[in-house]
């Protein structure tokens, strides 16, 4: 009335809240248990393509120990016929910093092709200087075969 505004609102304290979610990005074990319990296959190459870390469920998908895939390079495990746009890819990631998703194929130990959708991008260190490749791999054998 008269000019007079009226505010109604209700306030929340959210800090407890966000210090629980800062404490979770900052807790490793938590962090590990998510990348290793996660139906997404999970791997790391560092800047010359060589494996420096994969989780359980992409050795699952590639049939192979991680002791194996530690000791060999990404170009070991891609199907001939994709290597070239694999790597085409992978040198613009390296080079410039582009995150790229691919459907390829990956060569299990066993002789046989599997399928994945991948979203690639560069893990950078806390100077933004680029350590590696990080692959979120999903089996789409399936799909493909229809």
């Amino acid at each position: 009335k008269d000019g007079q505004r009226f505010f109604s609102g209700i306030i929340r304290d959210v800090t407890e809240r966000n210090e629980k979610n800062q404490n979770l990005n900052d807790d490793p074990e938590l962090l590990s248990a998510i990348i290793h319990q996660t139906t997404v296959g999970v791997s790391v190459v560092d800047m010359k393509g060589y494996f420096t870390f994969t989780n359980e469920r992409y050795c699952e998908i590639l049939g192979r120990t991680p002791e194996e895939l530690l000791k060999i390079s990404m170009n070991d495990v891609i199907h001939a016929d994709d290597l070239p746009e694999s790597l085409a890819l992978f040198k613009r990631a390296r080079d410039f910093g582009e995150s790229f998703e691919i459907e390829k194929r990956l060569l299990r130990r066993d002789g046989g092709c599997v399928w994945v959708h991948n979203c690639e991008s560069v893990l950078n260190d806390s100077s933004g200087m680029g350590q590696g490749v990080v692959a979120m791999s999903v089996d789409i054998t399936e799909r493909r075969m229809l």
